[in-house]
């Protein structure tokens, strides 16, 4: 549920300095990216991932934590994961499209507007989590 990998890419697409410069087809002066726009470009690449792949999984078991019973969390974890691959399918379908035939900034503007609206819905729901209260045992 983090946005700062997706915001650096953003700002990578959108701030000419964060990017090597254009190499024109044809063209002999094209310079190889510095070592300045790599850090940029896998460190965005490396938040994103890591924000991306960590909350995916985990949110589930938080998710299921607030049924009580069995027959609700398999069907929470039904619709869970259902609606985590339908989600990466349209972003792999729609997203890629926007950004191969429109613009990238475009692309990259609606993940962080959609990363913004995961993060205002998860604190809004946040006062309505049920907290379950564990006994200190590691093994219980």
């Amino acid at each position: 549920m983090g946005i700062q990998g997706v915001l650096l890419l953003t700002f990578t697409a959108v701030i000419g300095t964060l990017r090597p410069p254009k190499c024109f087809e044809g063209s002999k002066e094209c310079r190889n990216a510095s070592t300045f726009h790599l850090t940029i470009l896998y460190a965005a690449l490396a938040l994103a991932y890591l924000e991306n792949r960590g909350a995916h999984f985990t949110i589930g078991s938080m998710g299921v934590n607030q049924f009580h019973k069995p027959n609700h969390h398999a069907i929470f974890f039904y619709w869970y994961t259902h609606a985590l691959y339908t989600s990466n399918a349209i972003d792999s379908t729609v997203l890629l499209y926007i950004e191969d035939n429109v613009t990238w900034v475009l692309g990259f503007a609606i993940c962080v507007a959609l990363n913004i609206l995961e993060l205002a819905i998860f604190l809004s729901g946040c006062l309505s989590i049920a907290i379950l209260r564990h006994n200190n045992k590691v093994l219980s």
